[in-house]
């Protein structure tokens, strides 16, 4: 299994491949699958198809396969991430903002969970089964 270690803040980081592909993701605030899509693209220059896409990642889950361009692409942003060179912006990636519709619809989420726990604690506490 392929790998690389780099130093970071004093500190020797090594990474196998999965690992490659987990810190791309994290780093970069994607999912697994889309480090796939950025790194096919990287590689070719356009995107996947779904199915051979979903046949990529599915061997990827199942078995571990990290094909190359993707282990490519992981690796080149935890190269450009031990000298502080790297951004989202650098792929295509777009900071996420809610919007003010999908913040009040957060905040009234969590005020019927609230709602609901306390009118079911006072339920509770008051019918005796």
């Amino acid at each position: 299994m392929r790998s690389i270690t780099i130093t970071k803040d004093g500190k020797t980081l090594t990474f196998n491949e999965i690992e490659a592909v987990q810190f791309a993701a994290h780093f970069l605030e994607v999912s697994e699958y889309e480090v796939f899509q950025l790194g096919y693209n990287d590689w070719y220059g356009r995107r996947m198809t779904d199915k051979t896409m979903d046949y990529r990642f599915e061997n990827y889950l199942e078995e571990d396969i990290v094909p190359f361009w993707v282990w490519n692409f992981a690796k080149g942003v935890i190269e450009k991430y031990a000298i502080d060179q790297v951004s989202k912006a650098d792929y295509g990636i777009k900071l996420k903002v809610l919007t003010r519709s999908q913040k009040i619809m957060g905040w009234l989420i969590v005020l019927g969970v609230i709602l609901f726990s306390f009118l079911y604690s006072w339920l509770a506490s008051r019918v005796q089964l």
